[in-house]
């Protein structure tokens, strides 16, 4: 196992509660997702999607950048891009992905096994049903929102500040459960909730051992390509 090679940040706890708020609103509307019946059964057209870019994922990484210009750093320095990497470090990002994507994909579908014989009729998220039946500009746009944007906002929201803030305030099992169930809920879907926090919590366990947030970022890319290219090849799942 890798030595942990995470160094501990000055983030304030007055410059973190902005993005931890901004995360539990999110989490509210990802429980919202999960139990409304028809948020599922919608198609989301064009419009909608650059909505949500324009709405939360560009204010969120304007606000990233923000938080880290009052700590005097950057997004090199602040999530370690610039970390030296050892030889052989970065087999880690292909093995994660494929290991996510196997492991992750049969929890999802015990998940649904599970949920349909409880009762609850699983359905379809928006975002895949776009991927398969939009027209070509949604999906290109689901596709580019998903493997560029998501990973680049969400992992140094979730694992770069909310994870490393915890964890440096003496509390990394704090960090990484709620960090990681939080990652789940936001996703506003019951089947993925565990296979998503799961990959939240390995996320986690990648940034400490790296120290540097870019594998996890590639990781994420690389995990929801996957995804998307299953899904736009008509593969279940």
């Amino acid at each position: 196992m890798l030595p942990g090679v995470l160094s501990q940040k000055s983030w304030r706890l007055e410059e973190v509660l902005i993005p931890a708020g901004i995360v539990w609103v999110l989490a509210a509307m990802g429980v919202l997702a999960i139990w409304s019946p028809a948020s599922s059964a919608v198609l989301p057209g064009l419009s909608t999607l650059w909505g949500t870019v324009l709405v939360i994922q560009l204010p969120i990484g304007l606000l990233i950048h923000r938080f880290l210009r009052r700590h005097a750093t950057d997004w090199h320095r602040g999530f370690g891009f610039t970390q030296p990497t050892r030889p052989g470090l970065w087999i880690w990002v292909p093995v994660s992905v494929m290991g996510c994507v196997l492991i992750l994909l049969g929890v999802n579908l015990a998940m649904q096994h599970l949920l349909l014989k409880l009762g609850w009729r699983t359905e379809l998220q928006s975002a895949v049903l776009a991927l398969q039946n939009g027209p070509w500009s949604v999906k290109a746009t689901i596709a580019f929102t998903a493997v560029v944007l998501a990973p680049v906002i969400e992992e140094p929201l979730f694992r770069g500040i909310l994870y490393q803030s915890c964890r440096d305030a003496g509390h990394p099992r704090l960090g990484l459960i709620g960090t990681s169930l939080v990652f789940g809920v936001v996703h506003g879907n019951l089947p993925t909730l565990v296979p998503l926090t799961l990959f939240g919590a390995y996320q986690c366990w990648l940034y400490e051992r790296t120290g540097n947030l870019l594998a996890c970022i590639l990781t994420h890319a690389g995990f929801n390509a996957v995804f998307v290219g299953l899904t736009l090849a008509g593969v279940p799942g």
